[in-house]
């Protein structure tokens, strides 16, 4: 007789699931188990001192009907319950992201399995409205969903641009995935790149931030990349690419001779480059001890090609000169200090 007898069950795979069975008799019966679709799972199942069945990291192929059997030399006496394995959906075949033209036909797949199998249904990202397979016409429009879960999209407008969003679901749970869908515009639409606000030339002070500006238009939108001296700009951490194409460099280095800098710009779109532009770094002079009676000679370096330099000593042009060394004569008595200013008209600057 049985005191406890195993129950049907449902569980989530790589549940552990236990089966129950007590029986009395006289004389005391064996208890076995058994399972009616064929052996119990290998390495995963355990018959517990208490008799009962236990059955561990459970897996769909494991769903059966599960027999307690109780015998003696008086007779025997069986009792059975059965096994349900529920498994989470998941994507088996994800939607690729597609580009088409107007009046086209597109078709997203979206193949699903799991335990039971999971209804599928489709939503634009950002729409309320959802698909489902074999959904009225009146109801869909352009929009169709098989029952194997494939969204088919028919006579694409531009306004079907956006990312589709495949969703699987059961009672063991849910996922989703989703593909975008760029609907190229017509030749009518198209507008070449313009550069609505370029960057401007700058003189700027060694250490400094430099942002240069690159606000663009265009139809599909353009992508922006800067150049240095006709080379692209990588592994350097001072130099970044800010929101709305802003360029940027921090702690600005002077150059180690005279040269330009220059940041052209390309516009994928329809590779237009745009003028030029310098970057002036500028150094600071220091102030010089000078012995008194001695000529002194100091140097006013400048990072480009020199025009026409001349020296200013407290705010008075003291000479003019080609050369980016300047002599000072000094008959004073008494050892003193300046700060010699430099001013000068360069190549670099028109």
């Amino acid at each position: 007789m049985f005191v406890k007898r195993p129950v049907n069950q449902v569980v989530l795979a790589d549940d552990m699931v236990d089966f129950l069975c007590v029986a009395h008799g006289d004389p005391a019966p064996t208890i076995r188990w058994r399972r009616e679709e064929g052996e119990l799972p290998r390495g995963r199942s355990e018959i517990r001192s208490d008799h009962s069945l236990r059955l561990t990291q459970v897996r769909a192929e494991d769903e059966g009907t599960y027999t307690c059997v109780s015998e003696n030399s008086v007779g025997k006496a069986e009792a059975s319950g059965s096994l349900q394995v529920h498994v989470p959906p998941q994507i088996v075949v994800r939607p690729r992201d597609q580009i088409t033209a107007q009046g086209r036909t597109v078709t997203f797949l979206c193949g699903t399995k799991g335990n039971p199998p999971p209804a599928v249904f489709w939503q634009k990202e950002g729409s309320q409205i959802l698909l489902f397979p074999i959904q009225e016409a009146a109801q869909s429009g352009r929009y169709s969903v098989s029952l194997s879960g494939e969204l088919t999209i028919t006579d694409v407008l531009s306004e079907d641009s956006g990312y589709y969003i495949c969703q699987a679901i059961s009672v063991a749970g849910s996922i989703l995935t989703k593909a975008l869908l760029e609907v190229e515009s017509a030749p009518s639409d198209r507008v070449p790149p313009i550069i609505r606000q370029g960057p401007a030339n700058q003189t700027l002070a060694p250490g400094s931030t430099a942002q240069l500006q690159c606000h663009v238009m265009g139809n599909p939108l353009p992508s922006i990349q800067w150049e240095k001296d006709g080379q692209r700009i990588l592994g350097d951490e001072r130099v970044s690419l800010m929101e709305k194409g802003t360029f940027q460099i921090t702690n600005l280095q002077v150059p180690e001779r005279n040269v330009q800098r220059t940041f052209p710009i390309i516009l994928k779109n329809v590779k237009i480059m745009f003028s030029m532009i310098l970057i002036n770094v500028e150094r600071t002079l220091q102030t010089i001890l000078f012995p008194s009676s001695v000529n002194a000679v100091t140097p006013c370096i400048i990072a480009y090609e020199i025009k026409h330099l001349t020296l200013h000593l407290n705010a008075l042009q003291v000479s003019s000169y080609q050369s980016s060394e300047v002599t000072l004569l000094s008959d004073t008595k008494q050892p003193h200090a300046i700060t010699p200013e430099c001013y000068f008209q360069s190549n670099a600057i028109n």
